[in-house]
């Protein structure tokens, strides 16, 4: 079977729980034998420091950092079309 998981952080780089479980989802699944792809933002945790990504982990999408200001409406919106080129492209 052929998965594809979006998410908005992938371990190393996560923030709680729910990346955590997802990457545990991810790992059974490909363990299982399964195709499964990541497609995830290319934000970054300061100072994580982590092993290269496997090539089934995608960093292409843009997304705000929630630590970071607000960036405008114009950027908000490059940003938006530029995310569904990635998404559709990846599926």
């Amino acid at each position: 079977m052929r998965v594809s998981v979006l998410g908005v952080r992938f371990p190393p780089h996560h923030t709680g729980g729910y990346e955590l479980h997802c990457a545990a989802t991810v790992a059974g699944l490909r363990a299982a034998g399964h195709d499964v792809q990541v497609l995830t933002s290319d934000l970054r945790e300061p100072g994580v420091q982590g092993p290269a990504d496997p090539p089934w982990v995608h960093r292409a999408l843009r997304a705000f950092d929630p630590a970071g200001s607000w960036p405008g409406l114009r950027a908000a919106a490059a940003g938006e079309r530029h995310n569904a080129r990635v998404l559709a492209a990846h599926l």
